[in-house]
């Protein structure tokens, strides 16, 4: 005989014994080496270092600080750098991307707009922090051999962690 209350006993039960996973939002190409970086408890954000194979973004570094962190994705001559200003924070970030991300862009919280590379392809991306208190706190993507292929924004508090 078919009882609802123990059906429903058995569903519960069952989605408790299910793992949870966090969907997270890449945008581009989910190949390759992956890459995540934060920036370390108590420090903040102060620059932006973005390495370029012909019109492809190869890869990016950040500074935390007076120090720069590692770079992710391939370190070439072409660069081009932004160091934030006392008290300035990344509030949202954009780009544009194909096969590999030509463009990438960050707006702050003075306003200012920082960009990075060429406006060449078709597809693109926009997010803003998710909360009004929220910065960007680190980035974590996919690069290969032509360049960063896909990116991740993480946001966090001014001197807190990572929500994501």
């Amino acid at each position: 005989m078919f009882r609802l209350e123990a059906m429903l006993s058995l569903l519960v039960l069952a989605l408790l014994g299910t793992p949870t996973f966090s969907a997270e939002t890449y945008y581009g190409r989910e190949s390759g080496t992956h890459f995540c970086t934060s920036i370390p408890e108590g420090k903040i954000l102060t620059g932006i270092r973005v390495y370029f194979k012909g019109r492809a973004i190869a890869g990016i570094q950040m500074r935390f600080g007076d120090d720069w962190g590692q770079i992710y994705g391939y370190e070439t001559k072409n660069t081009q750098e932004a160091l934030l200003n006392k008290d300035e924070s990344i509030t949202i970030i954009f780009g544009r991307f194909n096969l590999y991300f030509n463009q990438l862009g960050f707006s702050t919280n003075m306003p200012r707009e920082i960009l990075f590379g060429t406006r060449r392809t078709i597809q693109e991306f926009f997010e803003a922090a998710d909360k009004p208190d929220y910065v960007l706190r680190g980035l974590c993507g996919f690069y290969g051999f032509g360049g960063i292929r896909a990116f991740r924004p993480r946001w966090g508090t001014v001197n807190g962690t990572c929500s994501n």
